[in-house]
């Protein structure tokens, strides 16, 4: 089962659920994850200790089942990332992909594409900037 940072959100409220390949603290753009989680709609969630691949079905909907909301955004780092994602996008087709990297990714076009860089020299939140606009407009979070 995919364990995470689920903050305290409102029963019922959309979610951006982030994706993470890893332990937050450990991955690449910790910043600019740790910068998101500041909204209490949105949520994190690390990898299963074991890749879920064909079982990504059971797992997203054991997910479901334990987040707080329906999830609206839907915050992939990684191609590894897409198996849960596609399962998740199956159980809520009204939910948005967001894709990290210029690559992309299987049989899903994603509503938003960004690049996942951090750059010490900027502060998260203007790195984010793109990302907290889209979440504002979908009524997920704000600044």
């Amino acid at each position: 089962m995919a364990r995470g940072y689920v903050s305290v959100v409102p029963d019922g409220d959309p979610l951006c659920v982030l994706l993470l390949p890893g332990v937050l603290e450990e991955v690449p753009f910790a910043r600019r994850g740790q910068d998101l989680l500041r909204a209490p709609n949105v949520v994190a969630v690390e990898p299963a200790r074991r890749a879920p691949g064909f079982l990504a079905d059971q797992v997203a909907r054991r997910l479901a089942k334990r987040l707080p909301g329906p999830p609206r955004v839907l915050v992939a780092f990684r191609e590894e990332e897409y198996g849960l994602a596609s399962a998740l996008l199956a159980r809520h087709p009204e939910c948005e992909l967001w894709y990290a990297g210029d690559e992309g990714i299987p049989g899903q076009r994603a509503a938003l594409v960004f690049d996942p860089a951090d750059d010490a020299a900027v502060a998260p939140f203007q790195l984010n900037a793109e990302l907290w606009d889209r979440l504002e407009a979908l009524g997920i979070a704000s600044r």
